[in-house]
């Protein structure tokens, strides 16, 4: 529940792309299933235990903003945005943007608060990620957080990653203990590398949904969508 004691998890919503492969219509602002793509993402992660969210916008980031701060008023949910100017430069730079953004704003370096923190970092693109798999991820991250004293540094989770079927995906949340490996990330990438570098740190987390796994890139990925999940 949104409010309990314990550790505080914050979603980061990347959301500044130029939807390059998508074709000329920004890919977020087109319908799927009868509401925006970033709508249905918004609504599964608003309806989570989820504390807060930062936005990175970039690409048509006015319209992005004002669809989003609408649905956080809909959803009475605390939402901030930044913008990323360096959005064309590739994905790391709104993940570096935002992690940037709650080190400076937050104090969560500092040992108090670095404890109970954590951040989810999900896709504005992946609009079938369910509310519970936001929520069962939230809970192992909070469990992890209870039994961090009996553990070792060396066996602490850092990184909480969703499963379906064997398979790896999105969104993963992060203790800000790994922030300074995600600040060295380049390119066009998320944290995806960091999971297959540093297993150690990484707690596989199985959910029973396919959403995890999907997201959309191309008018065929959206066409697939339209269409009910069988995998």
């Amino acid at each position: 529940m949104k409010g309990t004691t314990g550790c505080r998890v914050t979603a980061i919503v990347l959301a500044a792309g130029q939807s390059r492969r998508f074709g000329d219509r920004n890919k977020l602002l087109t319908n799927s299933k009868g509401k925006p793509i970033i709508q249905r993402t918004l609504e599964n992660l608003f309806a989570s235990d989820i504390d807060n969210t930062l936005v990175v916008t970039g690409h048509q980031a006015n319209i992005v903003e004002s669809l989003c701060q609408t649905i956080a008023d809909r959803h009475k949910h605390k939402i901030a945005f930044i913008h990323n100017r360096d959005f064309n430069a590739g994905m790391s730079t709104s993940l570096k943007s935002a992690i940037t953004h709650l080190i400076n704003n937050e104090g969560i370096l500092t040992d108090n608060v670095q404890d109970n923190f954590a951040v989810l970092v999900t896709l504005a693109d992946m609009p079938d990620v369910s509310t519970n798999t936001y929520n069962t991820l939230i809970t192992a991250t909070k469990q992890a957080e209870q039994e961090k004293s009996t553990l070792t540094e060396s066996t602490q989770t850092l990184v909480f990653a969703p499963t379906f079927k064997g398979h790896r995906g999105n969104p993963i949340i992060i203790k800000p203990e790994i922030f300074d490996m995600i600040l060295d990330i380049d390119g066009d990438v998320g944290a995806r590398h960091l999971l297959k570098e540093h297993q150690a740190i990484v707690q596989d987390v199985p959910v029973e949904d396919a959403g995890i796994l999907i997201d959309i890139d191309t008018q065929a990925d959206l066409q697939q969508n339209e269409s009910d999940l069988d995998l």
